[in-house]
């Protein structure tokens, strides 16, 4: 019984954010503070994020649908990782500038944010491999 009303609570914490951040990417609320460099479509993709793992509690562990909301999960955080690596602001990178200077440092933080999607999207392959796989 416990169980059951902790992924009630934590459906409902992470379904609400996620709609928050849906309206706030439409532009329908406009809460936020508006100083992101996000822009709407982008925002509207994260919180499909947070309704889908919402969603993905309810459904449990070992079901088929669970199988394909992780593969269409992995692969929204694949286009968002895709776009900050494409269009993200540079302006908002920051490194440990240590050992590479602040010039070479932002190509390399393109490069590990398009190597983080392109690992989203195998995950979500195998996810959506592990969907048609089971009947």
């Amino acid at each position: 019984m416990e169980e059951a009303k902790t992924k009630l609570i934590l459906t409902i914490i992470t379904f609400m954010l996620g709609i928050f951040m849906v309206l706030e990417g439409s532009g329908i609320t406009s809460i936020g503070t508006g100083d992101n460099n996000a822009p709407g479509p982008i925002l509207i993709l994260a919180g499909l994020i947070f309704v889908l793992a919402g969603i993905m509690i309810i459904c449990g562990k070992k079901t088929k649908l669970n199988n394909f909301l992780a593969a269409l999960m992995t692969a929204v955080m694949g286009i968002i990782g895709g776009w900050v690596s494409l269009y993200g602001d540079t302006s908002n990178f920051s490194g440990n500038g240590i050992l590479i200077s602040h010039i070479t440092d932002l190509p390399l933080e393109r490069i590990m944010f398009g190597f983080g999607s392109l690992l989203c999207f195998l995950v979500s392959a195998y996810a959506f491999n592990l969907f048609l796989k089971n009947k």
